[in-house]
Formats: C-alpha cells, structure tokens, sequence
C-alpha cells in the first residue's frame, strides 16, 4: 500500500476509534447502567479490530505511522 494512501486509512481508522469512543462515554453519561454495558463489549470488539485488522496491517508495511512508537 503507498504511504499515502496507509495515512490516509490510518486517519480514519482513528478518527473511528475515537467516534466509538464517545458512543460509549456518552451512553455511561447519559443512558443505563444496562444501555452501557450493553455497548461496552461490541465496543471494544469493534475496537479491538480496527487496532488489529486495519492499524496493525498498516504499522507492518509502513511503522514510521505508529504514533506509539
């Protein structure tokens, strides 16, 4: 994958970590003991996914993206 075109997805995949994110800090602020931990684990699964699937494929061709590094 071109660098530009990993940063590119590498953005977004970000930017959709954080929108879960706020799904899930907005249900304990505002919902359900039960709406919230409803939501936690499919949350976290979806999460977890993108880290893996989408993020990790990117830091293997491209690592100078990895903002943990």
């Amino acid at each position: 994958m071109e660098k530009h075109h990993a940063k590119s997805i590498h953005d977004l995949a970000l930017r959709a970590i954080t929108d879960l994110t706020k799904i899930l800090m907005l249900a304990k602020e505002n919902g359900s003991r039960e709406e919230f931990e409803g939501l936690k684990r499919p949350i976290g699964i979806l999460i977890g996914q993108i880290e893996t699937d989408i993020l990790g494929r990117i830091y293997v061709e491209h690592p100078e993206l990895d903002d943990l590094q």
